[in-house]
Protein backbone atom coordinates (compact mmCIF):
# COMPACT_ATOMS: atom_id res chain seq x y z
CA UNK A 1 0.00 0.00 0.00
CA UNK A 2 1.48 2.97 -0.82
CA UNK A 3 1.95 6.27 1.47
CA UNK A 4 3.08 9.33 0.25
CA UNK A 5 5.50 11.26 2.60
CA UNK A 6 3.63 13.85 3.75
CA UNK A 7 0.57 10.95 5.32
CA UNK A 8 3.56 9.13 6.99
CA UNK A 9 4.84 12.43 8.56
CA UNK A 10 1.01 13.16 9.08
CA UNK A 11 0.98 9.83 11.01
CA UNK A 12 4.48 10.54 13.15
CA UNK A 13 3.17 13.53 14.33
CA UNK A 14 -0.41 12.23 15.71
CA UNK A 15 1.63 9.54 17.41
CA UNK A 16 3.80 12.98 18.87
CA UNK A 17 0.87 14.21 20.13
CA UNK A 18 -1.07 11.70 21.20
CA UNK A 19 1.30 10.62 23.46
CA UNK A 20 1.83 14.34 24.96
CA UNK A 21 -1.76 14.76 25.72
CA UNK A 22 -2.27 11.65 27.43
CA UNK A 23 1.15 12.59 29.77
CA UNK A 24 -0.65 15.86 30.46
CA UNK A 25 -3.95 14.57 30.91
CA UNK A 26 -2.40 11.66 33.18
CA UNK A 27 -0.15 14.08 35.53
CA UNK A 28 -3.64 15.76 37.18
CA UNK A 29 -5.50 12.56 37.22
CA UNK A 30 -2.21 11.19 39.03
CA UNK A 31 -2.43 14.72 41.48
CA UNK A 32 -5.94 13.83 42.17
CA UNK A 33 -5.85 10.66 43.10
CA UNK A 34 -2.99 10.99 45.61
CA UNK A 35 -5.22 14.50 46.87
CA UNK A 36 -8.23 12.39 47.67
CA UNK A 37 -6.32 9.56 49.14
CA UNK A 38 -4.31 11.43 51.55
CA UNK A 39 -5.21 12.96 54.87
CA UNK A 40 -1.88 14.75 55.33
CA UNK A 41 -1.49 18.50 56.99
CA UNK A 42 -2.58 21.87 55.09
CA UNK A 43 0.64 22.54 53.98
CA UNK A 44 0.99 19.36 52.40
CA UNK A 45 -2.71 19.78 50.98
CA UNK A 46 -2.12 23.41 50.03
CA UNK A 47 0.80 22.70 47.71
CA UNK A 48 -0.93 19.48 46.37
CA UNK A 49 -3.99 22.05 45.17
CA UNK A 50 -1.49 24.53 43.33
CA UNK A 51 0.23 21.83 41.86
CA UNK A 52 -2.92 19.83 40.49
CA UNK A 53 -4.27 23.72 38.97
CA UNK A 54 -0.69 24.23 37.62
CA UNK A 55 -1.27 21.25 35.52
CA UNK A 56 -4.95 21.34 34.88
CA UNK A 57 -4.05 24.64 33.14
CA UNK A 58 -1.24 23.33 31.24
CA UNK A 59 -3.57 20.85 29.95
CA UNK A 60 -5.99 23.12 28.83
CA UNK A 61 -3.43 25.42 27.23
CA UNK A 62 -2.18 23.03 24.85
CA UNK A 63 -5.70 21.61 23.74
CA UNK A 64 -5.17 18.45 25.75
CA UNK A 65 -8.32 19.28 27.77
CA UNK A 66 -11.12 22.04 27.23
CA UNK A 67 -10.71 24.99 28.96
CA UNK A 68 -14.59 24.77 30.27
CA UNK A 69 -13.18 21.11 31.64
CA UNK A 70 -10.50 22.44 33.46
CA UNK A 71 -12.17 24.58 34.92
CA UNK A 72 -14.83 22.55 36.38
CA UNK A 73 -12.15 19.92 37.59
CA UNK A 74 -10.06 23.03 39.49
CA UNK A 75 -13.95 23.62 41.05
CA UNK A 76 -14.61 20.27 42.30
CA UNK A 77 -10.84 20.02 43.66
CA UNK A 78 -11.62 22.99 45.49
CA UNK A 79 -15.00 21.59 47.09
CA UNK A 80 -13.01 19.01 48.05
CA UNK A 81 -10.54 21.03 49.74
CA UNK A 82 -12.97 22.84 51.51
CA UNK A 83 -14.51 19.21 52.59
CA UNK A 84 -11.49 17.97 53.87
CA UNK A 85 -11.02 21.10 55.44
CA UNK A 86 -14.45 20.11 57.42
CA UNK A 87 -13.13 16.52 58.09
CA UNK A 88 -15.98 15.42 55.54
CA UNK A 89 -15.37 12.67 53.34
CA UNK A 90 -17.93 13.93 50.67
CA UNK A 91 -20.50 16.05 49.66
CA UNK A 92 -24.54 15.39 50.20
CA UNK A 93 -26.63 16.24 47.39
CA UNK A 94 -29.67 17.79 48.30
CA UNK A 95 -33.00 15.69 47.69
CA UNK A 96 -35.46 17.02 45.01
CA UNK A 97 -38.88 16.92 46.22
CA UNK A 98 -41.05 15.04 43.79
CA UNK A 99 -43.08 17.18 42.10
CA UNK A 100 -47.48 16.68 42.15
CA UNK A 101 -48.40 15.51 38.91
CA UNK A 102 -50.46 17.86 37.11
CA UNK A 103 -53.80 17.48 35.04
CA UNK A 104 -53.55 18.38 31.80
CA UNK A 105 -56.37 20.69 30.39
CA UNK A 106 -57.92 20.09 27.23
CA UNK A 107 -58.54 22.86 24.91
CA UNK A 108 -61.46 23.88 23.98
CA UNK A 109 -62.32 24.25 20.14
CA UNK A 110 -64.29 26.87 18.91
CA UNK A 111 -66.26 25.86 16.13
CA UNK A 112 -66.64 29.01 14.74
CA UNK A 113 -62.31 28.68 13.70
CA UNK A 114 -62.35 24.72 12.59
CA UNK A 115 -61.88 24.79 8.72
CA UNK A 116 -64.14 22.26 7.23
CA UNK A 117 -61.96 21.40 4.60
CA UNK A 118 -59.11 20.59 6.42
CA UNK A 119 -60.61 17.85 9.15
CA UNK A 120 -59.88 14.41 8.64
CA UNK A 121 -62.44 11.79 7.67
CA UNK A 122 -62.79 9.98 10.81
CA UNK A 123 -64.30 13.31 12.22
CA UNK A 124 -66.64 14.10 10.29
CA UNK A 125 -68.33 10.66 11.15
CA UNK A 126 -69.01 11.61 14.65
Amino acid sequence: MKKSMSVKKRHRQEITRYKRNVAKKEAFKKIKRQFRKSGEGEEKLALMVKEFQKAVDKAAKSGAIHRNKAAREKARMMKLVALKGEGKTRAKSPRKKAKAKSRKTVKKINPRRINPRKIKSSRKAK
